[in-house]
């Protein structure tokens, strides 16, 4: 899978515990964010840039309004819709 430096990295769930920490290590030395999501054996770790509001701001207009996580929606706007 190739990383760019606007997605998530999601990795497998089929690391140890111990390789974990040390992705975990990796990306705070790399000051990318590593959280561990879901639980059990569906548990799995997902890498990302740190962003200011600004910089994810001008990300999301920079790909028309819309990525595959977020969408800039006008003041006001029903969110249900």
């Amino acid at each position: 899978m190739l990383f760019s430096d606007q997605e998530d990295l999601l990795l497998s769930n089929e690391f140890s515990l111990e390789q974990s920490k040390v992705i975990h290590g990796i990306s705070k030395e790399l000051k990318l964010k590593c959280n561990s999501r879901g639980k059990g054996q569906e548990r799995y770790l997902c890498i990302h840039r740190k962003r200011t509001s600004n910089q994810l701001f001008s990300h999301i207009m920079s790909c028309g309004g819309e990525t595959a996580k977020y969408k800039l929606l006008p003041p006001g706007e029903n969110l249900s819709a």
